[in-house]
């Protein structure tokens, strides 16, 4: 079953704890999980930090596109910090009910071949990888916007100049006097 479940257990150990244990894959405390972890969280509330100074700042030099963009982020942090504050919390449960999938999960390669087990696990790995790489795509536009701006309008389709832009804004622009 850990082929199927290949792609969330890497995630999970980038961010720095594992979801669940079985039978078959105990838990493992390591320091390196905990660095990991830990680092992932200071580096959130750094951000975070740092998005809401933003935020302040925006919203008193008048800026509201800039100040929804920037609550669209810290957002984004509440979520992901929750998400896994509440995956830990419920960590017991989870585990339970990943026990109870690798118990109805067929043994051996004879069940194995009766239920088609290595063509749903090439279809799910082709999937989840599709998705993966899509979703890359889409989060390395977004962050890169200037620089696609670029390739995609001066570069590729000859239409225009595209000027210089910072990620957000001129940071100067926010302050107040």
């Amino acid at each position: 079953m850990d082929k199927f479940m290949k792609y969330a257990n890497f995630f999970y150990t980038t961010v720095g704890f594992e979801a669940y244990a079985t039978a078959s894959r105990p838990p493992k405390d390591s320091l390196r999980n905990r660095i990991v972890f830990w680092g992932n969280l200071v580096n959130l509330a750094i951000v975070g930090s740092g998005e809401a100074i933003y935020f302040y700042l925006a919203i008193r030099a008048g800026n509201l596109l800039e100040a929804v963009t920037v609550m669209s982020y810290i957002g984004f942090i509440i979520v992901g910090v929750s998400k896994i504050f509440f995956i830990m919390w419920k960590k017991p449960a989870l585990s339970a009910m990943v026990q109870e999938l690798e118990d109805l999960f067929p043994r051996g390669k004879v069940q194995e071949a009766q239920f088609h087990l290595e063509d749903y696990l090439r279809s799910c790995s082709r999937i989840s990888f599709n998705y993966g790489l899509l979703y890359f795509v889409l989060i390395w536009t977004f962050n890169l916007y200037p620089i696609m701006e670029l390739i995609v309008f001066e570069k590729w389709l000859k239409i225009r100049i595209v000027g210089k832009t910072l990620p957000l804004s001129d940071v100067r622009s926010l302050e107040v006097e």
